[in-house]
């Protein structure tokens, strides 16, 4: 019987322990630095490897910069995408259209 008592007035003190006054913190670094996006894209003709190569550039630099604030980067700033097209190396009359651009943070 005594330690149910025990255990019945314990209770609530448990569940308030965990509430502080403190301000929450995420516990997550601020962070400052840059990486790449890179997109690619193959196709018969120049402009459609270009379109597909910037689409998926894009997509490529949403994802990062989600995961760059997620990772404690407060601000992600997108600089000038760089684009090159080459022949397939494969052959086969495609092009390659290779895009980048840095993803810098602070």
């Amino acid at each position: 019987m005594l330690y149910m008592r025990i255990a019945v007035l314990s209770l609530p003190v448990l569940g308030f322990a965990g509430c502080s006054g403190g301000t929450p913190q995420s516990g997550l670094p601020l962070r400052a630095g840059c990486e790449e996006a890179v997109g690619q894209g193959v196709a018969p003709g120049k402009a459609s490897a270009r379109l597909l190569a910037q689409t998926s550039l894009t997509y490529q630099a949403q994802d990062l910069k989600g995961f760059m604030l997620k990772d404690g980067y407060r601000a992600v700033r997108a600089g000038a995408p760089h684009l090159v097209c080459t022949p397939y190396p494969l052959g086969l009359g495609l092009t390659l259209c290779l895009a980048r651009a840095q993803l810098c943070g602070r």
